[in-house]
């Protein structure tokens, strides 16, 4: 039986390697890094924001990162994590970035903030997505193609 990251390891895999097979005009590189064992990717020392799961985008001189930590989310909701996710993405840089968390957590056992809905719509917003919703992988390849497409700012 498969745990839920190794779960969303394999579906990665599999999308990028369907990606790159196909020779999407959108993408033509994909590279990826897993690393849960040393904590996941740590970007800020202090940030206690450390990604299990960093994707490179690559197509032309266009790049985009994509930033993917499965977190549960039946004891308390991440707010600090979604915040640097927030902060990564509307952030002016030379390599855009874009990131998810994402949930094995079922709906109903979901630590919600005041407000918000265990939608996959609703999570989304805050860039939570739900492992059983079939087309989580879709929501975050096509989050990550959008920055790749995205038009350059001055």
């Amino acid at each position: 039986m498969s745990t839920p990251r190794q779960r969303l390891l394999d579906l990665l895999r599999r999308d990028i390697l369907e990606l790159d097979a196909s020779l999407d005009a959108a993408l033509a590189q994909a590279m990826w890094s897993h690393d849960p064992a040393a904590g996941g990717l740590r970007l800020y020392r202090d940030s206690g924001f450390a990604p299990d799961f960093m994707l490179w985008l690559k197509h032309g001189e266009a790049q985009a990162l994509g930033l993917v930590d499965p977190k549960g989310l039946a004891r308390d909701w991440p707010q600090d994590k979604l915040d640097m996710i927030a902060d990564l993405e509307a952030a002016s840089l030379s390599l855009p970035v874009r990131g998810a968390l994402v949930t094995a957590t079922p709906p109903e056992h979901m630590a919600l903030p005041p407000g918000m809905q265990a939608t996959a719509e609703s999570l989304w917003t805050a860039r939570v997505l739900r492992q059983s919703d079939a087309e989580h992988i879709d929501h975050l390849m096509n989050h990550l193609r959008a920055a790749l497409c995205a038009p350059e700012t001055a």
